[in-house]
Order: structure tokens, then C-alpha cells, then sequence
């Protein structure tokens, strides 16, 4: 079983992601808003105030997305569909896909 976690950059895609990661077989995932760290640095420590000039203001804010799949489906699995639908990670400003293999899983 995998744990798949998206830092998504583009917000206008989340429903395309959502869409494909309830395909893939993920169940209970978490869907949070966060800030960048570019931003967090700009704005919150001082010596990092440079960094103000070079946000967009599309990327300060961003989508986490915890899911795990279902035994048997994979992150690879979920990357077919997302590039079926033309979201491709690998893109500049996408954001993140990774996941990490779950030994124990205490559900219902």
C-alpha cells in the first residue's frame, strides 16, 4: 500500500487531480491549503524580504493532498491518469507527486 502526497502549484487543476486520484483508488484522502515557503521566507523573516520581487502571486498559495491508494494501485498508476488528462508533474509550477510504501494501515 502507498501514501501518495501532491504539493499541487496550480489550483485551476485541482479538480482534475481529485478526479484522478479517486480513479486511482485512493480512499480518505486529505485535502489542505498551504502557503509557499518562497512566500513564508518573503514575508516572515526579514533577511529573506528580497524574495518579495520575484513571487507570482499564483504560486504563493498551494494544494497538499495526502491519499493512500488501495493495495494494488500504485503511484505510477495515478501519474497515467493524470497525464491522460494533461497534468504532468514534471512541468515547471506543477508542484510535487510522491509517495512512500505503507507497512501498516489500520482502517476500516
Amino acid at each position: 500500500m502507498e501514501l501518495v502526497i501532491l504539493l499541487l502549484g496550480k489550483l485551476e487543476l485541482l479538480d482534475d487531480v481529485l478526479s484522478a486520484i479517486a480513479e486511482a483508488g485512493a480512499y480518505e484522502a486529505g485535502v489542505v491549503e498551504a502557503e509557499g515557503l518562497e512566500k513564508i521566507l518573503a514575508t516572515d523573516i526579514p533577511i529573506f524580504a528580497g524574495l518579495r520581487q520575484m513571487l507570482d502571486g499564483d504560486k504563493e498559495k498551494k494544494m497538499l493532498i495526502v491519499a493512500p491508494l488501495l493495495p494494488g494501485t500504485s503511484i505510477q498508476e495515478l501519474n497515467k491518469l493524470l497525464l491522460d488528462r494533461g497534468i504532468d508533474f514534471k512541468s515547471a509550477g506543477m508542484g510535487v507527486m510522491a509517495s512512500v510504501k505503507l507497512d501498516t494501515v489500520i482502517a476500516p
